[in-house]
């Protein structure tokens, strides 16, 4: 017998860090984006502890696994975010924005290593810069040497 799958209603189950043993992860199901929104602890994702809207927030996205779908809460023009539950395969998911991880530079231009080659393209620039730095560091240390070598000498 075959799995059914039913594309026109979804579930999520909640998501806790390991570290949270002794919470039981709900299960909820939903028809429309609209429901999924309303249940009370996604909802909780978007509004501050005052129930207002959290200015921060930016969007519910989707991220793609191969062991899972997981519906996220982002913040900050997606520069932040937080795992609220896993989603099973739907159409109705179908419809969120797929989740990029974004990070912020130390010069705050915005940039995105959405890909695995940006990732180690750019480790390994800063990987060359941190070389390049120790080789300064060892001739600064080679002087200095010399310098203390002369001085000592010298007295």
């Amino acid at each position: 017998m075959s799995k059914i799958i039913n594309y026109m209603t979804g579930t999520i189950r909640q998501y806790y860090p390991a570290y949270f043993s002794e919470f039981m992860e709900e299960v909820k199901t939903f028809t429309t984006l609209k429901e999924l929104f309303n249940i009370e602890w996604v909802d909780s994702f978007s509004k501050l502890s005052n129930g207002e809207i959290n200015p921060k927030f930016y969007r519910y996205s989707i991220s793609i696994y191969p062991s899972g779908n997981m519906l996220m809460a982002e913040y900050d023009g997606g520069y932040e975010w937080w795992v609220i539950g896993y989603v099973d395969e739907n159409d109705i998911i179908n419809e969120l924005p797929v989740f990029k991880i974004k990070y912020k530079r130390k010069n705050h231009q915005k940039s995105m290593l959405n890909t695995v080659p940006d990732a180690i393209h750019y480790l390994e620039t800063q990987e060359q810069t941190l070389k390049g730095k120790i080789k300064e560091c060892k001739a600064i240390n080679k002087i200095l040497a010399r310098e203390d070598f002369i001085i000592n000498i010298c007295k």
